[in-house]
C-alpha cells in the first residue's frame, strides 16, 4: 500500500505595525502614546495573542515599545531592539527563521522593510495619521505574500 505524503511549505510570518497614536504636542523626539494609542496597543494584543508570535521587535522609542508591551506581557516575550534605519541584518536573520514575529516600526520604515523582504507594498505611502495598518508578510523561499489587516 502506498501512502502519499503531503509536504507542507514552511513560512516565516512577520507582522509589521507602526507605533500607535503618539502625543503630537510633546516637545522632544520621544513622545509617549496618548490614550487612543494605548487602546490601539490593547487591540493589537487581542488580534495577535493567538497567532503564535515567538519574537517581538521594536525600535528604542517609547511609543514603539508601548505599542507592543501589552502583547509582550501577555505572551511573556522580551521585546528585542532593532535600529530604525539599520534593519537589514535583522530582516536577513528573520526571513529564513521559519517563525512568527512582530516588528514595530515607523511610518517611514515599514514600506521599505516590506520591499526589502521582496514584498509588494499594498499601499503607496503611509500618512502621518495612518496607525491602523497591520501588515502580515508570509515569506517562503521564493515568494512574499503581503496582507493588510485594519485594526
Amino acid at each position: 500500500m502506498l501512502l502519499a505524503c503531503e509536504q507542507k511549505e514552511s513560512f516565516t510570518t512577520i507582522y509589521l505595525v507602526r507605533h500607535a497614536e503618539k502625543d503630537t504636542l510633546f516637545k522632544g523626539d520621544n513622545p509617549p502614546l496618548i490614550e487612543k494609542g494605548l487602546q490601539r496597543a490593547e487591540r493589537l494584543k487581542d488580534i495577535l495573542k493567538g497567532e503564535g508570535i515567538q519574537r517581538i521587535y521594536s525600535t528604542k522609542f517609547e511609543r514603539n515599545i508601548n505599542t507592543v508591551s501589552p502583547l509582550s506581557q501577555e505572551l511573556n516575550i522580551e521585546v528585542q531592539r532593532y535600529d530604525y534605519y539599520n534593519y537589514h541584518s535583522r530582516m536577513d536573520e528573520l526571513k529564513n527563521a521559519r517563525l512568527t514575529a512582530l516588528i514595530c516600526g515607523h511610518g517611514d520604515n515599514l514600506l521599505p522593510i516590506i520591499k526589502y523582504l521582496n514584498g509588494k507594498s499594498p499601499v503607496e505611502s503611509l500618512g502621518h495619521n495612518a496607525y491602523d495598518n497591520l501588515f502580515k508578510l508570509r515569506i517562503s523561499a521564493d515568494t512574499t505574500f503581503v496582507e493588510v489587516i485594519k485594526f
